[in-house]
């Protein structure tokens, strides 16, 4: 303990710690926040919908809030390693699959509210990594 409060900032952002959690920050983060920003002109290409493209985005967004709870206390029970390897794994699948969901509606709004979720659930698990275990 003594030890991390006397950590000079060069000696923190050279750590291989550091290093991965940025990583895995990075990379995850990426698709879920590019995603974010144009869910809704990219279902306008194809769902000629303002109004149900709002209601994807709102429940969008209610999944990324529960889940972040969710999916945060699954790590009391589950090693950080499962938990976030099912969530890449569903994450990879959709990067994949939103391209073909987005010609039925339901399975675009689906499509998005999963890739909300794993946005979601990243951020409240990137804490469980700083903590030595």
């Amino acid at each position: 303990m003594e030890a991390t409060k006397n950590a000079k900032i060069t000696s923190i952002l050279m750590s291989g710690k550091f290093f991965h959690i940025y990583f895995i920050s990075v990379f995850h983060l990426f698709y879920g926040y590019f995603f974010t920003g144009i869910y809704k002109q990219y279902g306008k290409d194809y769902i000629n919908d303002d109004r149900f493209l709002s209601i994807v985005g709102s429940t969008a967004s209610l999944f990324n809030g529960f889940f972040k709870f969710l999916l945060a206390t699954l790590l009391d029970y589950y090693p950080f390693r499962k938990v976030y390897g099912c969530i890449i794994c569903l994450e990879i699948v959709l990067i994949y699959a939103v391209q073909f969901s987005v010609t039925n509606k339901w399975a675009f709004m689906l499509a998005s509210q999963m890739t909300f979720m794993c946005d979601g659930s990243m951020m409240s698990m990137l804490p469980a990594l700083t903590i030595d275990q």
